[in-house]
């Protein structure tokens, strides 16, 4: 059904009509729910009833014939009760009468088939031709037929041909005994291909535009029926009655374009033939219409005993047509839309069936509301962006232009008093979150793609697609400063992080090297004096994906082969490097710095520790690759956008997926073994238990306060005597002096630092150079007293500040000192946040 909008009146209409950005925004209120939406979740599943993630709480959006991309070939089951679609790198089955998944398996290709008795399904492409059993999707075997782009089972489903190109060896037809899987014969310059429906004849379009048809049992050619030369077969098709043959064609002049030429197969000659928009057709099983895409992407409908062009039997509803199938009655058409979606329609009464109301499309973009209530999520190039509930994954509301006279590119959340979402078409406007109305409209600001607020939504960073940055003052609504450094051609700049106080600023950008080649390069500005950082500007960091603690102490990239890099970007020095396989497409550090998510093309979210780069958490779920991250203000809930059309929204604690916490206080070896837990190496048990350490309402600030204590002040009298002992003549006294300098931690890097700056002789230089490289390694006491700090600042009672704030008076370089004053400065900024 369709949605009800309704208008939403914006104060000082007149200047928002000069601009031309009238009322073509909408509110639009959603109280269908979906399909078969319920109430309230149950209980592990999403509104459609569908299983959710270990360690999901909601999902946006279905999983329901959607797929992680464009759709290239669909094929229905003989009986009709499941359909097969397949992309560039998956393979689905479907429940035709819900649209549930019943099985996928990792496998890119372009043509499907069922074998007559819908025991086995063929996908056909790169890897030649895979067989999987259709109940389970078990792989049955590998048919070696090069390239595949067409198929056809044999009647009896004893034989199969696949139509394929091998590089240097040409197209080929070649025909399979399934029961062997050995080649039964193979047909040269041949590139279509399909089996009469009583399995006596093979047709076969050959390169010089001709259709050959021979005898599947004694391969001899019966007659063939000639084209014009400058024609090239592409397509073969019987219909079910064994009369017609529908043989598509490429024509070459004055354009590429394909005309369908129906024969009657056993008069041998031509019926009639027309023009068809694109090279996506199926014909009814009756034999009597012809369903082909169009040009713009459409449906359209042939009688194929007249030739006559039928009206277009499903006006607008669908956002286009890839490929199509009929049903074996003829009574559905399954189409693949211009996104990654699957729609149903009754051929006779021209409406969907059993649509689904979720996003066709891929997400790339999410926000989440100050109060964490509301998901925003935008996709790329579209003009709406959809609001969903958190806790629900209810879809509640729509920012719309009906008219679609404008797309948008990126968006971003601007904090404060009124909360407003920024949007980015070829103008900024700026929507209000709680009114829901549209505030203010800013004119030649530039076509930016992404965007990013600091400073309590103060500066609105723009990374624009000519390779500049701006930074806009949201108060005064200019632009403020400019930052140029990449490329103007293609991309420009694809990512921009600041950090919270708008003092620094990441961008992400593409860069022309001496070759002629673009690289993805990651730039450190000050954002103060408009100059690139000097602890970065010799690095040339390359990576496609960047981010900054809060705090600015920490930048983070990905790198060409898949892994993460952590840098200081006080000195510049890379902390650590998380070497993995695949690719990183997504990066978000939490509210507090001390935690990177990270999103990747495979679809999984990781959670990792930024002191030690371990891995917290992994979120496998996602079909597709990851587009877009966003935590909640207190870190609890992180939400993933994908290419898969779907948005997570995962319980970052990890307490969920570990069950119910226990009501009942824990013993004391109980709180023994947490605290011991605090000082293991970095892992889900680890995570969970800062967090079973923030949960606790009576018990954990006591305990931490007996257990954790401020960091002492080091001797300074000792440190100086054992920075001299680092030059003595005696190898074992530089070497007792260097054991107890890396002992006292990070509370003497001020004065390991001092002695470089003053010229040490060459044996210092190496043995302090080596401590201060050996800081960026936690011990596992300060790992413990990061993890409680962590846990304190979760809690955020008047008892964990207190505790904070004596801990904060430690030594002031030490590790401790340091986190606990972070952790209270992070506390004052949210107690003033609207």
């Amino acid at each position: 059904m369709r949605v009800p909008r309704r208008r939403v009146m914006v104060a000082g209409c007149a200047v928002l009509v000069a601009a031309g950005f009238t009322a073509d925004y909408f509110w639009r209120s959603d109280t269908s729910g979906g399909a078969v939406a319920a109430a309230v979740n149950p209980h592990g599943t999403d509104r459609y009833g569908d299983p959710l993630p270990e360690g999901a709480v909601a999902r946006m959006g279905t999983v329901r014939f959607r797929h992680s991309g464009p759709i290239d070939g669909i094929a229905y089951s003989p009986d009709g009760k499941t359909l097969a679609s397949c992309s560039a790198g998956m393979t689905h089955l479907w429940d035709v009468a819900t649209g549930r998944e019943l099985w996928r398996v990792a496998h890119g290709g372009t043509k499907l088939a069922f074998s007559p008795d819908g025991k086995v399904l063929a996908g056909g492409g790169e890897r030649g031709v895979v067989l999987w059993d259709a109940t389970t999707g078990k792989e049955r075997g590998v048919l070696q037929a090069g390239i595949v782009h067409a198929l056809a089972f044999a009647p009896d489903g004893k034989t199969m041909a696949s139509v394929s190109f091998a590089p240097g060896g040409g197209e080929k037809v070649r025909l399979w005994d399934l029961a062997t899987g050995g080649e039964r014969q193979c047909l040269e310059n041949a590139v279509a291909a399909a089996f009469s429906p009583d399995g006596k004849a093979l047709a076969v379009g050959t390169t010089d535009g001709v259709v050959r048809l021979w005898n599947d049992s004694t391969s001899r050619e019966i007659c063939r029926f000639p084209a014009k030369r400058e024609t090239r077969i592409e397509r073969l098709l019987f219909a079910r009655d064994g009369k017609t043959l529908a043989v598509c064609v490429r024509l070459h002049w004055p354009e590429t374009q394909w005309d369908v030429v129906v024969w009657d197969f056993l008069k041998a000659r031509e019926r009639t033939r027309f023009s068809l928009g694109s090279l996506s057709f199926d014909l009814s099983p009756d034999g009597r219409l012809l369903a082909a895409t169009t040009a713009d992407h459409g449906v359209q409908f042939w009688d194929l005993a007249t030739g006559e062009k039928l009206r277009d039997r499903f006006p607008g509803s669908m956002p286009g047509c890839r490929s199509l199938a009929f049903s074996p009655d003829g009574r559905l058409l399954a189409c693949a839309d211009l996104h990654q979606a699957l729609h149903l329609w009754d051929v006779g009464g021209g409406r969907e069936v059993r649509p689904i109301e979720a996003p066709t499309e891929g997400v790339s973009v999410v926000v989440l509301s100050p109060d964490g209530r509301i998901v925003a999520s935008l996709t790329r190039l579209q003009p709406v962006v959809r609001l969903w509930e958190t806790t629900t994954g209810r879809l509640c509301g729509e920012i719309a232009n009906p008219h679609n006279q404008e797309a948008f590119y990126a968006m971003a959340l601007v904090p404060g008093d009124t909360p407003r979402i920024v949007l980015q078409g070829y103008k900024l406007a700026f929507w209000d979150v709680r009114a829901r109305k549209l505030q203010e409209v800013l004119k030649d600001k530039g076509r930016a793609e992404a965007l990013a607020v600091a400073d309590g939504g103060r500066f609105l960073f723009l990374g624009e697609w000519d390779g500049r940055t701006s930074v806009l003052d949201t108060a005064q609504s200019r632009i403020v400063h400019h930052f140029e450094g990449h490329d103007p051609a293609g991309v420009g700049v694809c990512a921009v992080a600041p950090s919270a106080d708008g003092k620094l600023l990441a961008v992400d950008g593409w860069q022309g090297t001496p070759g002629g080649a673009r690289l993805p390069v990651v730039k450190l500005w000050n954002v103060a004096d408009g100059k690139e950082h000097p602890a970065f500007r010799n690095q040339k960091i390359v990576g496609t994906c960047v981010a900054l603690t809060p705090e600015g102490r920490v930048l983070a990239a990905n790198d060409e082969n898949g892994g993460v890099r952590f840098w200081d970007t006080a000195t510049g020095r890379e902390l650590r490097r998380v070497a993995r396989s695949g690719q990183v497409s997504a990066l978000a550090f939490a509210p507090d710095g001390r935690t990177l998510a990270e999103g990747r093309t495979d679809g999984m979210v990781r959670l990792l520790e930024t002191a030690t780069g371990g891995e917290r958490q992994a979120f496998p779920g996602h079909r597709g690759a990851i587009s877009s991250l966003a935590w909640s203000a207190d870190g609890r809930l992180l939400v993933s956008g994908s290419r898969d059309t779907t948005a997570l929204v995962w319980d970052a604690t990890g307490l969920s997926s570990a069950g119910p916490l226990r009501a009942e206080k824990l013993a004391p070896q109980e709180w023994e073994q947490l605290w011991r837990e605090l000082a293991g190496p970095t892992s889900p048990r680890t995570h969970r238990a800062v967090w079973r350490l923030a949960q606790d309402s009576e018990q954990a600030v006591p305990f931490v306060k007996e257990h954790l204590r401020p960091s002492p002040l080091p001797d300074p009298q000792r440190v100086v005597r054992l920075l001299a002992d680092l030059d003595n003549e005696r190898f074992s006294v530089r070497e007792k002096a260097s054991r107890e300098l890396r002992e006292l931690h990070a509370s003497v890097e001020p004065a390991l630092r001092k002695v470089l700056a003053g010229k040490p002789s060459l044996e210092v230089r190496r043995q302090v150079e080596r401590l201060l490289e050996s800081l960026s390694e936690w011990s596992p006491e300060e790992l413990r007293g990061l993890r409680a700090v962590e846990a304190l600042e979760h809690r955020g009672t008047r008892e964990a500040c207190a505790l904070l704030e004596v801990l904060a008076a430690g030594a002031p370089a030490a590790r401790l000192t340091r986190e606990a004053k972070a952790a209270l400065a992070r506390l004052a900024r949210r107690s003033t946040t609207p």
